[in-house]
């Protein structure tokens, strides 16, 4: 049981779970998520650098604990200029809102891989209960209603016309929005007390998990094998996404706004990451390096052409 709550803290899981089941009243979070994103962190902070998509967790909750930390003199700020300005608050609150969830969902999501691919590669059991996939949901679910029901109801504000009588004005009701928005948030974060709770304390009881993450950390390079290829292949994924894009995009008025080397350039990347793992990768740098080169060559030509001949078409 050492082991476990040296390396990965289930405890602060639950202490986490605590400070996030709240919902936001308007844009004030009563019990400051920035607390239990930090809770989090610290729980996964012996195991991140065993397990890349806990690594991935790591940072992703690293910018959830900064930016709910900068948004607590944000929202004083924000609060000051409501008298001022009623669409400043509302489009504060949709802002809030959304960039939480942007940075919410990858990670949750990075979270649950770690503990289902330990699940799935070596069985361990509070792994892979139905409690796991119970709290995966549950926190998709309760997290991401409480920055929706936070915003949704100050959209109201925006909604207000000074040529409308206040008496059918979307505004009259927006305390009963705010009211039914926190009543809706509590029910989902008792939902995610009663899932994620029960799934920490059976990581804190599993003995075959304490187990394997003490093997781990005696005996670094032994278990958990092809976790070092992950990192790659995700990196080399996103290489070749960003290079797709630049090859897909339309030229306008003869301009390719995304330039075909930036492209190569991203495939150069996605097969120097494979290349570890497979000697195939060498055909493809050769490749894309020739068609770098060539893109360069052509994007250079066109540029001296349009700064010679262009100024006559204006």
């Amino acid at each position: 049981m050492s082991a476990t709550r040296k390396n990965l803290r289930p405890g602060y899981l639950i202490a986490a779970a605590l400070f996030l089941f709240n919902p936001n009243v308007n844009i004030v979070d009563v019990l400051p998520d920035c607390i239990g994103y930090l809770f989090i962190l610290r729980a996964i902070a012996g195991v991140s650098d065993l397990v890349p998509h806990f690594e991935e967790a790591k940072a992703a909750f690293r910018r959830l604990f900064w930016f709910a930390l900068i948004r607590i003199p944000a929202t004083f700020m924000v609060l000051g200029s409501a008298t001022k300005n009623a669409e400043i608050y509302a489009l504060s609150a949709l802002a809030f809102g959304v960039v939480e969830l942007v940075f919410l969902f990858p990670a949750v999501r990075e979270l649950f891989a770690g503990f289902d691919y330990i699940g799935e590669r070596f069985g361990t059991p509070a792994t892979v209960s139905p409690k796991s996939s119970a709290a995966c949901r549950a926190c998709y679910i309760a997290l991401a209603a409480k920055p929706i029901l936070a915003f949704l109801p100050e959209l109201t504000l925006v909604a207000y016309d000074e040529h409308v009588t206040s008496t059918i004005s979307l505004a009259v009701f927006r305390p009963h929005f705010t009211v039914i928005g926190c009543a809706i948030g509590v029910g989902f974060g008792i939902y995610f007390l009663c899932t994620f709770i029960p799934f920490g304390r059976a990581l804190g009881r599993d003995e075959e998990l304490a187990y394997l993450l003490s093997a781990v950390r005696q005996d670094y390079e032994a278990p958990l094998r092809g976790m070092a290829h992950i990192r790659r292949i995700r990196f080399a994924m996103g290489a070749m996404i960003a290079g797709a894009a630049c090859m897909l995009d339309l030229y306008f008025d003869g301009i390719n706004y995304l330039p075909n080397a930036l492209g190569f350039a991203a495939f150069i990347l996605f097969a120097v990451a494979l290349l570890p793992m497979t000697k195939r990768a060498i055909p493809m740098i050769l490749c894309a390096a020739a068609g770098l080169v060539c893109s360069v060559l052509t994007y250079t030509k066109r540029a001296t052409f349009f700064e010679e001949y262009g100024y006559h078409l204006l």
